[in-house]
């Protein structure tokens, strides 16, 4: 019950579709997905690297560090190569959220002047 309660449903459901995305590749490419070596990881990675956010490529190596745990295998998520490769994707597209620009004066005067002129309306203007 415990070991069930380990990874939430949605974690799960992203593991399953990440696994299958590399399985995917693995095919496409001629690799074997299973176990799959450092370098086989390495090339996926490099391809997903330009449309993909970091954050997307991290939770990627952990569903396939799970695959393979689950399998008894080891699992080439912790190769220094791959670690090394994750280090020079994070340090050229970077791990900062993307920031929306801020609300300017006729921003906000725009806004407000949809509000209505009844109580909620003069509540949300204050």
């Amino acid at each position: 019950e415990y070991m069930a309660a380990a990874k939430s449903a949605n974690t799960l459901t992203a593991y399953r579709k990440d696994w299958q995305d590399f399985e995917q590749f693995c095919a496409v490419t001629g690799l074997d997905s299973l176990p799959a070596t450092p370098d086989t990881l390495m090339a996926y990675l490099v391809a997903l690297a330009d449309t993909h956010k970091v954050s997307t490529l991290e939770r990627r190596i952990a569903s396939i560090s799970q695959a393979h745990q689950a399998a008894g295998l080891d699992t080439p998520t912790g190769d220094m190569k791959v670690r090394v490769l994750m280090q020079g994707i994070r340090r050229e597209k970077g791990t900062a959220p993307d920031c929306k620009a801020p609300a300017v004066t006729s921003d906000i005067k725009a806004m407000v002047s949809t509000l209505m002129d009844n109580l909620l309306g003069i509540r949300d203007r204050a």
